[in-house]
Formats: C-alpha cells, sequence, structure tokens
C-alpha cells in the first residue's frame, strides 16, 4: 500500500465469515455480501511493521499503556 491508496482484499474462501459464512448465516449460497467491513482492506504498512517488530520481543506479558495512547485517541476522535 502507497500513498494511502486503498487496497481491496477478496476474503472469499479464507473462512471469512462475511463471505463464506453466507449461506449458513442466509440459508442460501450466491449472495452478494453488501455491506464493508474492515477486513476487506489490507492492514497498513505501518501497522504490520509495528506488530512485526512487538513480536520480536517474544514476550506477550501485561505492559503499561502510555498515557500519549489516549491523548492520541482523544486527538483523533476529536478531529474525524
Amino acid at each position: 500500500m502507497a500513498n494511502g491508496d486503498v487496497v481491496f482484499v477478496d476474503r472469499r474462501n479464507t473462512d471469512c465469515g462475511k463471505w463464506d459464512g453466507l449461506k449458513d448465516t442466509y440459508g442460501r449460497g450466491g449472495l452478494q455480501a453488501m455491506w464493508v467491513a474492515d477486513m476487506d482492506f489490507e492492514t497498513p504498512a505501518f501497522v504490520t511493521e509495528a506488530l512485526r517488530k512487538r513480536m520480536e520481543h517474544s514476550l506477550f506479558g501485561y505492559t503499561m499503556v502510555p498515557e500519549e495512547l489516549w491523548t492520541s485517541i482523544i486527538n483523533w476522535i476529536e478531529q474525524h
């Protein structure tokens, strides 16, 4: 993903509830899911990289939440 381009990811045949669960949910196949899910789009590279970096640490216990996290979330909500 470059320059904020949105990449659609075809989730059919990946055990995705939205696509592969249509028949179980609605009783018949061949339906078109008409809603948008966050998992229809590729995860931004900076998120994947941050997760990869954290996974290298290999200790996954409880961690402290920095105050900046809440400030960042509040600012984002106010702006959007």
